[in-house]
């Protein structure tokens, strides 16, 4: 007696197998031809669109916070006047190619000091054509936030200038620090201002390395990112600033 094996194969089972596989193959052709003009025509739509692509939801938009951007105050020789000029560089364009498909909006200190009696129109003006909302500091927490905390300790610790940072710790360090704080908390509420569920919130820089945690424990659900433009130090110079200092591991470690 012949063993299975030895048996011919059904003819009609053979003639079903290769129109399934036919059918099969047809298929997979027909959506790969659908899928090729989808693509085509996304292409098309973002070729044809200003600006880059969208990244966020219609009704969505997109928090940038930073020092001295979009735009930056700068003082007259004679310290009578001040003037908004247009910051430059590749962060701003890159933002800029953005804007015609997405909703964006500033938060920033722009630099310098602005009179109290006038911050609210500044504010609408920014607003309205720059699409800024303005942070505004006082003279004394400018000067030991940005000029001495930023500037003469965080710079030189994040460019391994151990000399210069040693040197910066010496005088008023706690009444930096505190300004450094108080200013990401001013930031802080200049979001809280404007956020809306789902938006996006992009941090730059060491300016602001606070602030990732406190958006975190202010809205626990934010997509928030943040991005240092500067080298990162050596495990040696930046222990001493994770170490003094726990609620930064909240912006290097999330």
């Amino acid at each position: 007696m012949a063993s299975p094996d030895s048996l011919p194969r059904s003819r009609t089972g053979s003639v079903a197998d290769d129109e399934l596989d036919e059918t099969s193959q047809a298929d997979v052709l027909h959506e790969l031809q659908f899928l090729h003009r989808q693509l085509a025509e996304v292409r098309k739509a973002s070729h044809d669109r200003p600006g880059g692509a969208r990244i966020l939801e219609v009704e969505k938009k997109l928090i940038i916070c930073a020092v001295k951007k979009p735009l930056k105050l700068s003082e007259s020789q004679d310290g009578q006047s001040r003037t908004h000029e247009e910051s430059m560089g590749g962060f701003k364009s890159a933002i800029d190619s953005l804007m015609g498909s997405n909703r964006v909006r500033w938060v920033s200190w722009l630099g310098g000091v602005v009179d109290p009696a006038i911050q609210p129109a500044v504010r609408k003006k920014l607003e309205a054509d720059h699409n800024c909302t303005p942070v505004f500091l006082t003279q004394e927490v400018e000067d030991l936030y940005y000029y001495k905390f930023t500037q003469g300790v965080l710079w030189p610790l994040f460019h391994c200038m151990p000399t210069n940072f040693n040197e910066a710790l010496l005088e008023n360090f706690q009444s930096q620090y505190e300004a450094y704080a108080h200013a990401n908390k001013l930031f802080l509420e200049a979001v809280a201002g404007i956020y809306e569920e789902g938006d996006i919130v992009l941090v730059h820089d060491y300016d602001l390395m606070l602030l990732p945690a406190l958006l975190r424990k202010r809205f626990p659900d934010i997509t928030c990112g943040f991005f240092l433009h500067c080298p990162f130090p050596s495990t040696g110079e930046h222990s001493f600033w994770f170490d003094w200092n726990p609620e930064a591991c909240g912006t290097a470690k999330k």
